[in-house]
Protein backbone atom coordinates (compact mmCIF):
# COMPACT_ATOMS: atom_id res chain seq x y z
CA UNK A 1 0.00 0.00 0.00
CA UNK A 2 1.15 3.35 -0.51
CA UNK A 3 1.53 6.45 1.75
CA UNK A 4 -1.90 7.99 0.11
CA UNK A 5 -3.78 4.70 0.68
CA UNK A 6 -2.30 4.45 4.40
CA UNK A 7 -3.20 8.08 4.99
CA UNK A 8 -6.90 7.82 3.71
CA UNK A 9 -7.65 4.41 5.49
CA UNK A 10 -6.52 6.20 8.70
CA UNK A 11 -8.57 9.57 7.97
CA UNK A 12 -11.53 6.81 7.20
CA UNK A 13 -11.02 4.85 10.62
CA UNK A 14 -10.81 8.48 12.22
CA UNK A 15 -13.77 9.72 11.03
CA UNK A 16 -15.87 5.88 11.73
CA UNK A 17 -14.77 6.26 15.33
CA UNK A 18 -15.41 9.95 16.00
CA UNK A 19 -18.68 9.96 14.04
CA UNK A 20 -20.93 8.36 16.09
CA UNK A 21 -19.76 10.18 19.01
CA UNK A 22 -21.24 13.87 17.32
CA UNK A 23 -24.45 11.69 16.12
CA UNK A 24 -24.91 10.38 19.44
CA UNK A 25 -24.53 13.56 20.95
CA UNK A 26 -28.32 14.89 21.48
CA UNK A 27 -28.81 19.25 21.85
CA UNK A 28 -28.78 20.66 25.44
CA UNK A 29 -32.36 21.42 26.27
CA UNK A 30 -33.75 24.85 26.20
CA UNK A 31 -34.13 26.33 29.19
CA UNK A 32 -37.32 28.80 29.44
CA UNK A 33 -36.71 32.55 30.24
CA UNK A 34 -38.85 32.46 33.28
CA UNK A 35 -38.49 36.41 34.07
CA UNK A 36 -39.65 36.99 30.44
CA UNK A 37 -42.98 34.70 30.99
CA UNK A 38 -43.78 36.35 34.18
CA UNK A 39 -43.29 39.51 32.80
CA UNK A 40 -45.39 38.51 29.99
CA UNK A 41 -48.18 37.36 32.50
CA UNK A 42 -47.65 40.58 34.55
CA UNK A 43 -48.80 42.55 31.54
CA UNK A 44 -51.30 40.23 30.28
CA UNK A 45 -53.08 40.82 33.66
CA UNK A 46 -52.06 44.86 34.14
CA UNK A 47 -53.54 44.89 30.80
CA UNK A 48 -57.32 43.51 32.28
CA UNK A 49 -57.07 46.41 34.52
CA UNK A 50 -60.48 48.79 33.66
CA UNK A 51 -59.05 51.77 31.62
CA UNK A 52 -60.71 54.00 33.02
CA UNK A 53 -59.41 53.94 35.93
CA UNK A 54 -55.54 53.32 34.94
CA UNK A 55 -53.52 52.41 32.38
CA UNK A 56 -50.30 50.73 33.08
CA UNK A 57 -46.97 50.31 31.09
CA UNK A 58 -44.16 47.68 32.07
CA UNK A 59 -40.96 48.69 30.45
CA UNK A 60 -38.40 45.89 31.03
CA UNK A 61 -38.94 45.61 35.00
CA UNK A 62 -39.94 49.46 35.53
CA UNK A 63 -43.19 49.91 35.65
CA UNK A 64 -45.56 53.02 34.99
CA UNK A 65 -49.06 53.67 36.29
CA UNK A 66 -51.26 56.28 34.61
CA UNK A 67 -54.31 56.87 37.08
CA UNK A 68 -57.51 57.77 35.04
CA UNK A 69 -59.77 57.62 38.03
CA UNK A 70 -60.30 60.63 40.29
CA UNK A 71 -61.32 57.88 43.28
CA UNK A 72 -58.23 56.55 45.04
CA UNK A 73 -60.71 53.64 46.38
CA UNK A 74 -61.24 52.49 42.61
CA UNK A 75 -57.33 52.68 42.01
CA UNK A 76 -57.13 50.72 45.09
CA UNK A 77 -59.64 48.04 44.56
CA UNK A 78 -57.85 47.48 41.04
CA UNK A 79 -54.43 47.38 42.76
CA UNK A 80 -56.23 44.51 44.70
CA UNK A 81 -57.92 42.45 42.30
CA UNK A 82 -53.93 42.48 40.68
CA UNK A 83 -52.56 41.28 43.55
CA UNK A 84 -54.99 38.66 44.48
CA UNK A 85 -54.64 37.21 40.51
CA UNK A 86 -50.57 37.25 40.87
CA UNK A 87 -51.27 35.22 43.65
CA UNK A 88 -52.86 32.68 41.84
CA UNK A 89 -50.05 32.63 39.62
CA UNK A 90 -46.94 33.32 41.39
CA UNK A 91 -45.53 30.40 44.47
CA UNK A 92 -45.36 30.25 48.00
CA UNK A 93 -42.29 32.49 49.18
CA UNK A 94 -42.78 35.08 46.55
CA UNK A 95 -42.29 38.37 48.23
CA UNK A 96 -41.63 42.07 46.88
CA UNK A 97 -39.93 45.25 49.06
CA UNK A 98 -41.38 48.75 48.04
CA UNK A 99 -39.60 51.79 49.73
CA UNK A 100 -37.44 49.34 51.98
CA UNK A 101 -40.58 47.46 53.08
CA UNK A 102 -41.27 43.99 52.66
CA UNK A 103 -44.07 42.34 52.03
CA UNK A 104 -45.09 38.47 51.36
CA UNK A 105 -47.91 37.83 48.47
CA UNK A 106 -49.15 34.80 50.52
CA UNK A 107 -49.90 36.71 53.85
CA UNK A 108 -52.30 39.28 54.89
CA UNK A 109 -51.95 42.25 51.84
CA UNK A 110 -53.51 45.40 53.74
CA UNK A 111 -49.72 47.06 54.65
CA UNK A 112 -49.52 46.34 50.71
CA UNK A 113 -52.14 48.84 50.25
CA UNK A 114 -50.80 51.11 52.59
CA UNK A 115 -47.17 51.27 50.83
CA UNK A 116 -49.41 51.65 47.35
CA UNK A 117 -51.11 54.36 49.10
CA UNK A 118 -47.36 56.25 49.62
CA UNK A 119 -46.68 55.42 46.30
CA UNK A 120 -49.73 57.50 45.47
CA UNK A 121 -48.42 60.54 47.29
CA UNK A 122 -44.71 60.29 46.53
CA UNK A 123 -45.51 59.55 42.59
CA UNK A 124 -42.38 57.46 41.94
CA UNK A 125 -40.96 54.44 44.19
CA UNK A 126 -38.37 51.71 44.35
CA UNK A 127 -39.50 48.15 44.53
CA UNK A 128 -37.50 44.33 44.28
CA UNK A 129 -39.20 41.14 43.99
CA UNK A 130 -38.80 37.94 44.47
CA UNK A 131 -41.11 35.93 42.41
CA UNK A 132 -41.79 32.28 42.52
CA UNK A 133 -42.80 31.70 39.20
CA UNK A 134 -43.37 27.61 37.55
CA UNK A 135 -41.11 26.70 40.14
CA UNK A 136 -38.46 28.80 39.58
CA UNK A 137 -37.25 32.29 41.57
CA UNK A 138 -37.47 35.26 39.41
CA UNK A 139 -36.06 38.08 40.84
CA UNK A 140 -36.94 41.80 39.71
CA UNK A 141 -36.15 45.57 40.49
CA UNK A 142 -37.04 48.66 39.37
CA UNK A 143 -39.22 51.51 40.18
CA UNK A 144 -43.20 52.12 39.77
CA UNK A 145 -44.38 55.61 38.77
CA UNK A 146 -47.40 57.08 38.96
CA UNK A 147 -48.99 59.91 37.59
CA UNK A 148 -52.79 60.89 36.44
CA UNK A 149 -53.81 61.08 39.79
CA UNK A 150 -54.51 64.81 41.55
CA UNK A 151 -52.30 66.49 38.95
Amino acid sequence: MGKVTKKVWLILIIVALALPMFVGCKPEPEVPDYKAEFLGVLKNETGKIDSSVAVVTITGENIAVELKSTVKATVEEEAQILVNTLKTKTGTGTTLTIAGKDYTLDSDLTVLGKAVKDGLSAGKISYTAKVIYSGQTVNLSGTITFTGLGE
